[in-house]
Order: C-alpha cells, then sequence, then structure tokens
C-alpha cells in the first residue's frame, strides 16, 4: 500500500530492514526486525514507504507499544 494515497500495489521499489520496539514481556525488551518496503506509485507518480497498520508514522514502535506508554503516564505521578 502507498503510504501517501492508499493505493495497494504488487510490486515494490526497494526494501529496508528496521528495527522496531514493542511491549517489554516480563524483564525483557521486545524488538521486532521489520522489512519495510517503498512503493513506487503509479497514482501519485511518487516513492513512499508502505503503510504498514500496526506502526505509527514514524516507524520506531508499534502502535500497541504507543498506547501502552500513554496509559502508563496517565497513570503516573509527577
Amino acid at each position: 500500500m502507498c503510504g501517501a494515497c492508499g493505493t495497494t500495489h504488487h510490486t515494490w521499489y526497494d526494501r529496508k530492514r528496521r528495527r522496531v520496539r514493542d511491549i517489554a514481556c516480563a524483564d525483557y525488551r521486545i524488538y521486532l526486525d521489520v522489512e519495510v518496503r517503498r512503493v513506487a506509485c503509479r497514482q501519485c507518480g511518487t516513492v513512499k514507504r508502505e503503510r504498514l497498520d500496526f506502526l505509527v508514522e514514524n516507524a520506531l514502535h508499534t502502535k500497541r507499544f504507543a498506547r501502552y506508554v500513554g496509559r502508563r503516564c496517565r497513570a503516573g505521578t509527577i
């Protein structure tokens, strides 16, 4: 899927491995190794990173990790 317009494509332009943070399990930090592809979109005429629904926009952590941190910040004291 194109990250800009959402058009679905069956081919990709290039790819890059990225390490993203996820929720910890017990005392262990969990990182996911994800292959993020860039798509040469014919619809908008640009090369954009594919949209992955489980990652936030900057793709350094997952959405569930962001929600977890947000809940901890609301519940914690200053």
